[in-house]
């Protein structure tokens, strides 16, 4: 793949907009045109790969037709709300800043889960108050975790990966939520949210798209990424791939 992975001067992530792989190829009849043509956008996001595979038809409603939703799965919205969480403990050793508290960030998690402008759709046996209840659990589960402290220089966090893996199909972006710097290499890092532990194959569908970034960051002298993984509490866990330098 082609990377196009970034990091601010200043050591801060970097959310400003930059020239990816997408900017380079589009041009008539190619798969970046024929994608812009159906989306509106000349590459892929990983989550439209991954809604595709899932439901071709929700992909279409929500990528081609732009079918505004009816609710939104409180699964959905606890994720969301549990990355911003993890993210803001990155933001805080990024930055050299005290690690948030566990009160901060539980109540970062509960004003998320609050600012649904849809209705929210609850699984059976969930309502809100167990959901905010869950986030505070997991707040204090990630603190109390060593993949809240992980060793290495923080790189970047939720930034955006891309890159070309096939001339015949459009190009790939998505988001990773953390990435550091070790003696080993980059590592990248992947946060799920999951109602129960994962298999064998629901972990190897989710990690497919760590494999694609850490291809996109891997060194010309084409080392192997190597993978861990690893859970985390009953209810999360997070995929590392480390893309070696030179």
């Amino acid at each position: 793949m082609i990377p196009s992975i970034s990091q601010h001067p200043n050591g801060r992530h970097d959310k400003t907009p930059r020239q990816s792989p997408t900017d380079v190829v589009l041009a008539g009849g190619s798969p970046a045109a024929e994608a812009r043509s159906i989306t509106g956008r000349p590459y892929l996001s990983w989550t439209q790969v991954s809604s595709y595979q899932q439901c071709p038809r929700a992909f279409a409603f929500g990528y081609v037709e732009h079918a505004d939703p009816d609710f939104v799965p409180s699964s959905l919205l606890f994720g969301s709300a549990m990355h911003e969480a993890f993210a803001k403990v990155h933001e805080h050793d990024m930055e050299g800043l005290p690690v948030p508290s566990s009160e901060d960030l539980a109540g970062k998690v509960s004003n998320l889960l609050n600012s649904s402008l849809l209705p929210v759709r609850y699984s059976k046996g969930e309502s809100a108050e167990s959901l905010h209840a869950l986030g505070q659990r997991m707040v204090d589960a990630f603190l109390a975790a060593p993949e809240s402290k992980p060793e290495g220089q923080p790189v970047c966090i939720e930034d955006r990966a891309s890159g070309i893996s096939d001339p015949q199909i459009p190009p790939i972006e998505g988001k990773v939520d953390f990435v550091r710097l070790t003696r080993d290499g980059l590592v990248l890092r992947d946060y799920k949210t999951s109602r129960s532990r994962w298999n064998s194959d629901k972990a190897a569908h989710q990690r497919r798209w760590l494999i694609a970034a850490a291809s996109a960051c891997e060194t010309q002298n084409g080392a192997a990424a190597e993978r861990r993984y690893g859970g985390h509490h009953e209810l999360s866990a997070q995929a590392e791939w480390i893309a070696p330098l030179v």
